[in-house]
């Protein structure tokens, strides 16, 4: 019998939308992952956004190199492996070894600055909101009931427009163009805890600015709940239907699947018996 999650996320929720097994693998079967500096560069640019809009001082070189710096070692005590990191990306003539750790120690300073920059411009029409207790809208965490179940969430920071809209603003440092259906989540966590529902929600792309306001209208409580209620069921079904796409080269746990032909599935993947050839 499977132990359900004593929480969802949205992390959660896209993870298993966009492939059940890998889900299986991670957070169930908990096989083990190399580090991937994709994740310790974009938490590197969080955090040293957030030192930045805190009022920390020191240039964005400054703020990054120090975030980058802690991320890293405390990588390091997990994984002492460094050079089995994984890159993300494809390799380009300007960085034909992926988007490593040469890659994030170039950029990752543009990047905080690309948000300085941004701030500078827009503070005058988008101001941090602020909480109970005089708390800004930076960082913020949120533990909500949706669809009977505790969802929880880190908001990188809550705004208010000139005429008084609530927005909810993410964060991102890849590539790829992001799901609403988190800045809908979020919206219902702020709800639940101050009693205003943004209307609307954005997504910043250190690549290349701001996305532009997304109308948050239609991820009402029963739409959501719906959603969460459906993970919880399909977890608690074990259901974990591989989903093999151009996605699994990017896998952190690929070598332990089976319908990819992991060298480790053997292991660890539940379904590896199932795929033996039959006997002639």
């Amino acid at each position: 019998m499977i132990h359900l999650p004593k929480h969802a996320s949205f992390s959660s929720l896209a993870a298993y939308s966009k492939c059940p097994k890998s889900w299986q693998l991670e957070r169930v079967i908990h096989v083990p992952q190399t580090q991937g500096w994709a994740r310790l560069g974009g938490s590197a640019v969080h955090t040293a956004t957030e030192w930045f809009d805190l009022g920390q001082e020191g240039t964005a070189g400054e703020l990054f190199d120090g975030a980058f710096t802690e991320e890293i070692w405390a990588a390091y005590l997990e994984d002492p492996d460094i050079a089995s990191w994984r890159a993300s990306g494809r390799a380009t003539r300007e960085w034909p070894n992926k988007e490593g750790a040469e890659f994030w120690w170039k950029t990752g300073p543009q990047f905080v600055q690309n948000w300085i920059d941004w701030v500078g411009a827009y503070s005058g029409h988008w101001r941090l909101a602020t909480l109970s207790g005089d708390k800004p809208g930076i960082e913020l965490e949120f533990k909500p009931i949706i669809g009977g179940h505790p969802v929880r969430m880190f908001l990188d920071r809550l705004y208010v427009l000139p005429n008084g809209d609530v927005v909810v603003l993410d964060i991102k440092t890849g590539t790829w163009e992001a799901d609403a259906l988190q800045l809908g989540l979020y919206a219902e966590g702020v709800y639940q805890a101050t009693g205003i529902r943004p209307k609307y929600g954005a997504f910043w792309y250190s690549r290349k600015g701001i996305s532009g306001l997304i109308d948050l209208s239609k991820y009402t409580p029963g739409y959501l709940g719906r959603l969460v209620e459906n993970f919880y069921k399909a977890v608690g079904a074990e259901i974990f239907t591989p989903a093999p796409s151009a996605l699994c080269k990017s896998c952190s746990v690929r070598h332990a699947c089976a319908s990819v032909g992991g060298e480790d599935a053997e292991r660890f993947d539940p379904d590896w018996p199932l795929m033996q050839p039959l006997a002639a």
